[in-house]
């Protein structure tokens, strides 16, 4: 962090239009912003400015965990390449992401359906959510 500027790295969905909001708080902020998507073809609005990254498209993007454990080097590799001091996490899947070793400030925004009706659809989870 120099004179108060902080580094946040956002890791969330493209089509998050209240992300983008955030994003544009901090960049206004004068803060450096990086946003880290999954590539799920959706349109990204580049209004403002921060660097984005995009990540590699794979077949097994569908399965949620999944995507989950094969992004998960890539993600940190940008981590370490950006050198954040703050990492937003937005979701409650995506909650392994904040398992990295590192002394960056971790931030999870967890949405309404994730804590809800996510663990209650899906049993399977319920153990996951109670570790991360």
């Amino acid at each position: 962090m120099n004179d108060g500027i902080l580094k946040i790295a956002f890791l969330h969905r493209a089509k998050d239009p209240y992300t983008y909001e955030r994003i544009k708080y901090f960049v206004n902020k004068k803060h450096i912003v990086y946003s880290i998507i999954f590539d799920l073809g959706e349109k990204i609005p580049l209004q403002f400015d921060f660097v984005q990254f995009k990540l590699r498209k794979t077949i097994l993007d569908k399965i949620p965990l999944v995507k989950r454990c094969i992004h998960y080097y890539e993600i940190k590799k940008i981590i370490q390449q950006i050198k954040p001091d703050v990492i937003h996490v937005v979701n409650s899947l995506n909650l392994i992401y904040l398992n990295y070793k590192s002394d960056i400030l971790k931030v999870i925004e967890n949405q309404g359906s994730d804590v809800i009706y996510t663990p209650k659809n899906f049993k399977f989870l319920i153990p996951y959510y109670k570790y991360m």
